[in-house]
């Protein structure tokens, strides 16, 4: 039993030849994985009005119209947060909070 493998993977679950696993094939032979797609759009200028409500409906319709997405981000979608973070050791500022109350 020590050398018993499984494999677990989702392309186990599919017969060899079988046109689900050639698609899934074919997509990360495309985009080089199954978890992102960047869509570029070259143009002169990107900050004109009509460009940027052509690439919000560009994604509006993606989002809507392909399946299988489940996040879109694009320009008018994105967060913008503008704040102080503070980012310290999580152990310490524990030990610091016992000892105060300790």
């Amino acid at each position: 039993m020590r050398t018993l493998k499984m494999d677990t993977s989702n392309e186990s679950l599919f017969f060899e030849g079988d046109l689900t696993k050639l698609l899934l094939d074919k997509f990360r032979d495309t985009f080089g994985n199954e978890d992102f797609v960047y869509v570029l759009i070259e143009t002169d200028d990107f900050f004109r009005a009509d460009t940027i409500r052509l690439i919000k409906k560009l994604a509006e319709d993606l989002e809507e119209h392909v399946p299988y997405v489940k996040d879109m981000k694009f320009l008018s979608n994105v967060e913008y947060v503008e704040s102080w973070i503070e980012i310290f050791d999580l152990i310490e500022e524990i030990l610091k909070n016992l000892r105060r109350w300790n």
